[in-house]
């Protein structure tokens, strides 16, 4: 779980950067959609350590 969490962050920076660079507002789409369903995994995650 923690794995696919620093994936969803590394994929959600990676989206961002890109949007910076090209000015494109599709890929700060892609930063809310992995900001989110990293945010899901991440609250599971502490859900399932308890």
């Amino acid at each position: 779980m923690t794995v696919l969490t620093l994936i969803l962050a590394l994929a959600a920076f990676a989206a961002f950067v890109a949007g910076a660079a090209t000015g494109d507002v599709m890929w700060y789409m892609l930063v809310v959609i992995f900001a989110i369903t990293g945010l899901i995994v991440w609250v599971m995650d502490l859900r399932s350590k308890k």
